[in-house]
């Protein structure tokens, strides 16, 4: 699933974004067979007269159910209703294996009054019906907006023919197959929504408040938010976090006040990373314990302290130190050593070594991976995470 923490797991998603050129070849995506999933594989509608359809096993003559849709360009004939949406990689440098974005519903978008009241009939299929894409649902709305992350197999590159993918809808009796882990299968250690405590990649690194977090409205779904006095969340199996060579950490956050020198955002201690304040200034800081010269710090010398929501990354590999702000490289540092280790939990919003550095101001979205993502993959997911074009919607269409 995920690369061994603190190994060189190299660069994943691979592309020619980066500065130094020295991207490794994108990894091969998957075959559609072994892929698959957020629901069973699709199959040929048989036409057989139990009104069984293979490719979801829904529906039988037997309960007076008669099948929903005929038309034979349809995936399966149990859905009413779908949306088509069309990936614009505009900006993507090289294509990108196996990639995370994000996929927002509203009124607009699909018929909430044919929808199951949790969105368990939502399916995402490939435009040749071949492959039923793995998805996510963080957040449900029918009132507003409702936030899935899907994983598509390849985003191309700008130029290349435009991917075209549905959204099913409309089948009263389909059950829910969001699928988390199998969104977040490409080399993340943990990824935090934050809406809820719970590790996506649901392998036990579920955060445990303290203090008095308290959840609200985010950018995506829903946030934590912190009050600068004592919130903060602790994750659990700190020895999976020892990257000392390769590492990457994606976030979205919003800050409500600066007032504490070197504010924690998430960190691991003092003596291993940490994404935090840069002393006492507007910037935020990739700083970290080498086993060579000690400290060291990458500061990304543009403002977040705005009031508004910023994506940060910061990433690690290849002998270089980056960290960009809203998609954009804005530091780029030689890197010759390795990260030393220590037995802190990681922590959003405090600092387990150096304490009372509680971050004031929102936490949305927490990625940590012991792999390097390249500046490509980080440019194209502050796009695919902030829903900034990189989907364009058609009206939903029903059924002839």
């Amino acid at each position: 699933m995920q690369g061994t923490a603190g190994s060189s797991t190299g660069v994943v998603g691979a592309d020619s974004g980066d500065t130094d050129g020295n991207d490794d070849p994108m990894p091969t995506p998957p075959p559609a067979a072994s892929s698959s999933s957020s629901g069973p594989s699709p199959g040929p509608d048989t036409g057989d007269d139990t009104g069984t359809d293979e490719s979801t096993g829904e529906g039988s003559s037997s309960d007076g159910r008669l099948p929903l849709c005929e038309d034979p360009t349809w995936w399966s004939r149990w859905w009413r209703h779908r949306t088509r949406v069309t990936i614009d990689s505009r900006g993507v440098t090289d294509a990108l294996g196996n990639f995370p974005m994000l996929v927002r519903l509203n009124d607009e978008r699909v018929d909430y009054s044919e929808t199951q009241d949790t969105g368990a009939d939502i399916r995402i299929v490939s435009e040749d019906g071949k492959l039923v894409l793995s998805h996510e649902i963080e957040l449900w709305d029918e009132s507003g907006s409702s936030d899935l992350w899907v994983r598509f197999p390849e985003v191309p590159a700008e130029g290349s023919p435009s991917p075209v993918f549905y959204i099913y809808f409309g089948n009263d009796t389909a059950p829910n197959t969001s699928a988390p882990a199998e969104v977040w299968s490409n080399a993340y250690t943990s990824v935090h929504h934050m809406g809820t405590m719970v590790d996506s990649t649901l392998t036990g690194h579920d955060g445990q408040p303290n203090g008095g977090v308290a959840s609200g409205p985010g950018l995506v779904g829903l946030t934590s938010i912190f009050d600068g006095d004592n919130d903060f969340i602790a994750v659990p199996s700190e020895s999976d976090y020892d990257y000392t060579d390769d590492m990457t950490l994606e976030t979205l956050i919003r800050v409500d006040a600066f007032d504490t020198s070197f504010q924690a955002i998430v960190t691991k201690g003092d003596s291993a990373w940490r994404l935090h304040r840069d002393n006492n200034s507007d910037y935020a800081a990739f700083a970290n314990t080498n086993r060579i010269i000690g400290t060291d710090s990458t500061v990304a010398e543009t403002s977040i302290n705005t009031g508004a929501w910023h994506t940060v990354a910061m990433s690690l590999g290849n002998n270089r130190k980056r960290v960009f702000i809203d998609g954009v490289l804005i530091q780029d540092e030689s890197f010759n050593a390795s990260m030393a280790t220590s037995s802190d939990l990681v922590m959003f919003g405090e600092n387990a070594q150096a304490t009372q550095r509680y971050f004031e101001g929102a936490i949305d979205e927490v990625r940590l991976s012991p792999a390097r993502r390249s500046a490509n993959w980080l440019r194209t997911s502050h796009r695919a995470m902030r829903d900034l074009g990189m989907l364009q919607y058609e009206p939903p269409t029903s059924c002839p």
